[in-house]
This record gives structure tokens, sequence and C-alpha cells, in this order.
């Protein structure tokens, strides 16, 4: 996948001390694809990783997920962090952080079971747990400081209205900044309706997804990160597909 040229962004907000610096459109690319916003990534301190951010992934990110999928409902061997493979990184106040995401279904309820591997259907998904209640995945997000500390974790809030059952979130598509003032980051999701009528055969899997753009407001407080999603502006669900759309509606809406 291509990714767009870095731009490096520090701007101060009168009376709100607060900075944010993040390329101007960060799409998640494959580890051997690289994209220049990688270019900031300074050596792991760890000869056994290329950088720090590999170390982030494999000592912070991926022990603290796994730790909590051990009473989660999914497949042990579906835990791989496939955003490994890709991250963000930006700085605040002066802070550096860097943002790693994750799917996977989190418990509803203390008693949630859901037998993954049994819910397939003739080789296709069913998107249906076998115990009764929907299958789905969450897109989790874990922000990370230089400390090696995950200082914030925010579960994306999905929307689909004519829907009863919440939407499997399958990906994300890009993360970028909102602006060159707003301490915040776009992120582009593709999810489905689960609630959809089940794909009968291989060419239908993955006819039906959607897209949406969401807002995550950044701040620090107390020498913690606040991470709040804000739908007011863009809407959600929403139907932009990319970066630069939100950007353009975000403007034009008179968002900061």
């Amino acid at each position: 996948m291509k990714s767009f040229k870095s731009s490096l962004c520090i701007v101060a907000i009168l009376f709100y001390p607060c900075f944010i610096l993040a390329d101007d459109i960060m799409i998640m690319t494959p580890q051997n694809e690289k994209g220049d916003f990688w270019a900031g990534d300074k050596s792991s301190p760890n000869p056994k990783y290329d950088t720090r951010l590999d170390m982030l992934r494999e000592e912070t990110v991926k022990p603290y997920v796994l730790k909590n999928l051990a009473t989660l409902p999914v497949n042990p061997a579906m835990t791989e962090l496939w955003s490994g493979n890709s991250s963000a990184r930006f700085s605040l106040n002066g802070h550096m952080y860097s943002m790693f995401a994750n799917t996977f279904m989190h418990k509803t309820k203390p008693d949630e079971v859901c037998s993954w591997l049994k819910a397939e259907k003739n080789g296709l998904p069913n998107y249906q747990c076998p115990e009764g209640q929907p299958l789905h995945f969450d897109c989790h997000f874990y922000f990370v400081n230089d400390d090696s500390q995950i200082k914030a974790v925010h579960i994306a809030k999905l929307s689909i209205p004519e829907s009863r059952r919440p939407p499997f979130c399958q990906t994300v598509l890009g993360v970028g900044a909102a602006n060159k003032t707003a301490p915040a980051l776009m992120v582009t999701v593709q999810y489905f309706n689960t609630e959809s009528p089940v794909a009968k055969t291989a060419s239908q899997l993955g006819s039906n997804w959607l897209r949406s753009t969401l807002l995550f407001r950044l701040q620090e407080k107390d020498g913690e990160l606040v991470v709040t999603q804000d739908d007011s502006c863009l809407g959600n669900p929403n139907k932009f597909e990319t970066i630069p759309d939100a950007r353009k509606a975000f403007k034009q809406r008179g968002c900061k």
C-alpha cells in the first residue's frame, strides 16, 4: 500500500499549551513497505529489535493484549497483533507517544462465551457464536509513551442505527492529524453490520463493508493521556472513507 510523504507540524494554540506532531496522512503500511513517517523513529536500545516501535509492540503492547485475552472470547491463535506492522507516532505537549491498534472481541458481560472456531458454516464465517450472542471484533487502540508504559486504551465506538447488534470492526485503514492546530487524530476504520445477510458464496465475502473516519481528541491530565472520541462534528456513522475527505468536512463545518 502506498504511503504519503510525511510532514512535520508543531503548532502552538493560544491559551492552550498543547502541541501535536503528526504526519499529514499516515497510511497503515506493511512492515516491509515502511512509509516516510517512520523516519523519525529512533533505534531500539535492545539489539533484538530493529526499531524502538518494534520493541514497544513486543515488550509492552503484546503482553498487555495477551494478558487481557486470557479471559476474552476469542481464538488464541488469532492474537497476533496485525498492528505490529504499522503504527502512528505523535507528540503532545512535548511528550512522544506511539499508537497501536488491534482487533478482537471483548466481553460485554462476565459469563460471556464465544467459540470462534465453531462459528463457521460450510467454510464461510457465520458471525454468530454457537452460544447465542453475535460474534464481533472491536478495534482497540493502545497509546504508549517513550517509557514503555501504556498510557491510554480506547475502543472505537461505531454506530449502525438500524442494527441492534454491535458492528464487526475489521481493520484500520489510515491515521492522520485532524489539522495543523487541533490536538486530535483522525482514524479511518472499516467495519460490517453483523445483522446483514450471511455471505453464501466466497465472492460475497466483504461486499457489505462500511467505512467511517473517527475523531480522537487528545489531552494530558494529571500525567495521564486522555483519549476522547468526539462524534459531534463528523458524526457517527459517517461516510468519510479517507482522511482528506474527513479533514475537508472538519474545516467546512467549522470544527476546532
